[in-house]
């Protein structure tokens, strides 16, 4: 099994790796909203990958006016005023010209659900309908950065 560390997003290491994973970390970055303060983020994790790693982010992602007010109101995120991307911030965190591969997911389930039926409903809701039609919103967001330029 492949070691696994945690490092400040930040930190500068000489060590390398085929694989960093940011989940939940970019949209707490910084609650100023600074699209440069995450793209100096993807830059750093960028430098700690090997000559063909990836960068792979998670996070919650900007899904429609509705979804922003109740996520705002009540979820905890949005409360501690965390950042919803949306695609268009997403292709201006290029680096070095490289736009992200991202895929959305997610319309009716906005977080955990209060029960499981009602978490499957959403998640039916999501796999059946939405995730079909919405291929640049959702309430999450896989974004994968690679060092090769042929890593699509």
């Amino acid at each position: 099994m492949p070691s696994v560390r945690t490092h400040d997003v930040f930190s500068a290491t000489r060590q390398t790796y085929d694989v960093v994973l940011l989940k939940g970390v970019l949209g707490g970055l910084d609650r100023n909203h600074n699209l440069q303060e995450f793209s100096r983020a993807i830059d750093c994790c960028k430098g700690m990958l090997s000559e063909k790693g990836r960068l792979i982010i998670l996070d919650k992602g900007w899904c429609s006016p509705v979804h922003n007010l109740f996520l705002r109101r009540f979820g905890d995120a949005g409360r501690a005023n965390w950042h919803y991307f949306s695609q268009e911030e997403l292709e201006a965190l290029a680096v070095n010209g490289e736009r992200p591969e991202v895929i959305w997911k997610g319309f009716a389930s906005v977080g955990t659900m209060p029960s499981k039926g009602l978490q499957r409903f959403a998640d039916i809701l999501d796999t059946r309908i939405f995730n079909r039609f919405l291929s640049q919103k959702g309430t999450v967001f896989a974004a994968l950065y690679g060092n090769d330029a042929g890593h699509r």
